[in-house]
């Protein structure tokens, strides 16, 4: 199982969003669409669940108001996707989370980014408590938290492009 951020999300629901930029080389990650439907297709051909938490399907809706059929049609259809609630192992897994005197003393931002702050803390908590090892997401604090768990945190430039048939006739 892998849980698969919004920011990864919406390539498939919106494939004209901004490219996201690579911190390494400060350029757009080009192919954008293609890599994230490759990855779901690899993913899926494995056998391999990808979990979509609550927050993540929150932030997809809020995003593409107008798309949200689409949206639940997509999740609900394909089966390589399963929703996941933030429950009972998730909110004390949360609870965990925020014994961590040094994260939570330390934060000194704005209450937007609080709020989003919460969400993105209630994700890692569906995926510990949901026992994920991968997750991919172009948001640096989500990777961070995620490492801090022991997941591996991958983002769009980390996933690779589809192969291209370069059969001759």
């Amino acid at each position: 199982m892998v849980v698969i951020d919004t920011n990864v999300l919406v390539y498939m629901i919106n494939p004209k969003a901004p490219s996201p930029t690579d911190p390494t080389t400060g350029k757009q990650v080009e192919h954008v669409k293609e890599r994230v439907e490759h990855l779901v297709a690899t993913l899926q051909e494995k056998g391999i669940k990808v979990l979509v938490p609550t927050p993540v399907l929150s932030e997809l809706l809020l995003v593409n108001r107008k798309k949200y059929k689409e949206i639940l049609e997509v999740i609900r259809t394909r089966t390589v996707f399963r929703p996941v609630s933030f429950d009972q192992r998730a909110a004390i897994e949360l609870a965990i989370n925020l014994e961590d005197a040094k994260v939570t003393q330390n934060l000194n931002v704005g209450l937007t980014s609080k709020a989003k702050l919460r969400f993105d803390r209630q994700i890692i908590a569906i995926a510990c408590a949901q026992g994920v090892k991968v997750i991919y997401s172009d948001d640096a604090n989500v990777c961070s938290l995620a490492t801090r768990k022991g997941m591996r945190a991958y983002g769009i430039k980390d996933m690779d492009l589809p192969a291209v048939n370069l059969a001759l006739f």
